[in-house]
């Protein structure tokens, strides 16, 4: 089931205030991360994947964190991370903070500061605007953003000052100048999305 996306820039960025300050009550703070919401546009969303987006997001988190540890680059996280972006609380499927940013683990709940790169993977319940929220926070924070659809076997590839780049099936997914070197072929991905067939 594919999720009909708006472009991004049809979704101001919100809550734009320095990053590095939390300005979600305790409560929620502590709420949101024990029970795997987001804080968005101020509302608490459930961060469920379904198993075709939840595999497909372990495999591209498998294949990221192999290339970053052998090229010593940085830090890669899974689904239970937790960023905090704008006074929001993001846990993308996947994150990449480089080892200039981030030499040693946080050890805090919400990471303080933007990762370099968020994997989002669609599952077929994501709200469009919500995601697309997310993705212009992301890159108003200097975030790259690869948004993942299972649904119709498409890639989006955010850069902060550059147009989207989608790529579809029989092409490649690239680190570009962030993870250089690093390809995955988008067959790779979504071999098995639809069950084998």
């Amino acid at each position: 089931m594919a999720i009909q996306m708006t472009p991004p820039e049809s979704v101001p960025v919100v809550n734009v205030e320095p990053a590095k300050r939390d300005t979600a009550p305790l409560a929620v703070r502590d709420t949101a991360r024990e029970s795997g919401t987001e804080l968005v546009l101020g509302k608490m969303i459930g961060v469920v994947s379904n198993d075709i987006s939840a595999e497909i997001g372990m495999l591209i988190g498998s294949v990221v964190t192999i290339f970053v540890r052998q090229h010593k680059l940085g830090r890669v996280r899974g689904a239970n991370a937790g960023y905090v972006i704008y006074g929001e609380r993001y846990m993308p499927d996947i994150s990449f903070v480089s080892k200039q940013r981030m030499p040693r683990p946080a050890n805090s709940d919400w990471v303080p500061l933007a990762p370099d790169l968020a994997v989002e993977v669609l599952s077929p319940g994501d709200d469009s605007r919500d995601v697309r929220v997310k993705i212009a926070n992301y890159l108003s924070a200097g975030s790259a953003v690869w948004l993942i659809d299972p649904g119709v076997k498409e890639v989006e590839v955010y850069m902060p000052g550059a147009p989207v780049r989608r790529l579809t099936m029989g092409e490649t997914l690239d680190g570009g100048a962030l993870l250089p070197g690093f390809s995955l072929p988008l067959k790779l991905i979504f071999e098995d999305a639809d069950g084998g067939e």
